[in-house]
């Protein structure tokens, strides 16, 4: 199945800026998702991309600060007229011939978000309601501890289906991210994460003034949006955006969002999860 058509992905975007106010939790957490949905259906991407999209969104939240982990996950989806239950996923996933087997989701551990941004690829889900985020979870404490973590569930009505998602363990899902076709990806990802980061902040900028961004709750984000508030943006020969800021001794120079000058004690990039293929993209990065 294939993304819905781009005026609906691009128009559920606007639909989300014009409605939320920037003090609410719920901005941040959504607006890569959903900007990364929009590009994905103006490429008329398929959906069956969960990992890829799962790295990049933690990549992205990383950015602003969010600590965001990549875990395999199980969804069941009952219909509530007929109770018909369908289940995807698996708390196991597996790989064969280079395709994963299973289902991905995000997880903020920090707000209690869980982020599903390919759920519409399920045919008891509604194409054109959005990715599914689910703001409310709880989790038992030991879940921050990767060795000894249990699975969790979370839950959330969508029109007329209930999505009941278990989310497996650090362990479990680290089976699934240190696969090759994962680990061979890892700069790649962390380098379509910062383009959907640096396109949310151009987006905050555009759409909320400097007295509404001091309301995001999230620090790192609110910063980067007035850092880049006044700077011309540019997308360079292989689509990466860069912010041309002035030189202090020289004509102004191209700069990427994670190299931006940003006022002392703001929160610095975020850690992603507990996988190899996580950290080895950011010790890749760090040494550049």
């Amino acid at each position: 199945m294939f993304a819905v058509p781009p005026e609906i992905s691009a128009g559920r975007l606007a639909n989300l800026l014009a409605s939320t106010d920037p003090s609410d939790p719920f901005l941040v957490t959504a607006l890569p998702p959903y900007l990364l949905d929009a590009i994905a259906s103006a490429q008329w991407l398929p959906y069956e991309r969960c990992v890829d999209e799962c790295m990049i969104l933690a990549h992205a939240y990383a950015q602003f600060g969010i600590d965001a982990e990549v875990r395999a996950a199980e969804l069941e989806i009952t219909v509530r007229d007929t109770g018909a239950t369908a289940t995807y996923g698996s708390r196991e996933p597996n790989w064969e011939d280079g395709m994963m087997h299973g289902h991905s989701v995000v997880w903020l551990p920090g707000p209690g978000h869980l982020v599903d941004n390919t759920a519409e690829q399920f045919a008891e889900i509604a194409a054109g309601t959005g990715p599914v985020i689910i703001t409310n979870a709880q989790v038992p404490a030991p879940d921050r501890a990767p060795c000894t973590a249990s699975p969790f569930q979370c839950s959330l009505r969508r029109d007329d289906v209930l999505l009941t998602y278990t989310v497996a363990p650090p362990a479990a899902s680290n089976r699934m991210l240190d696969h090759p076709v994962v680990s061979e990806g890892a700069s790649g990802y962390r380098r379509r994460g910062m383009n959907v980061a640096s396109q949310t902040v151009i987006l905050l900028a555009e759409f909320f003034s400097s007295e509404q961004i001091r309301l995001l709750p999230c620090i790192r984000a609110a910063a980067l949006t007035e850092a880049i508030r006044d700077l011309p943006a540019e997308q360079i020969h292989n689509g990466d955006w860069r912010f041309i800021s002035p030189g202090s001794n020289g004509p102004p120079r191209p700069a990427r969002l994670d190299r931006l000058k940003l006022p002392d004690g703001i929160p610095p990039v975020a850690r992603i999860g507990y996988s190899r293929s996580i950290d080895r993209a950011r010790t890749d990065n760090a040494s550049r």
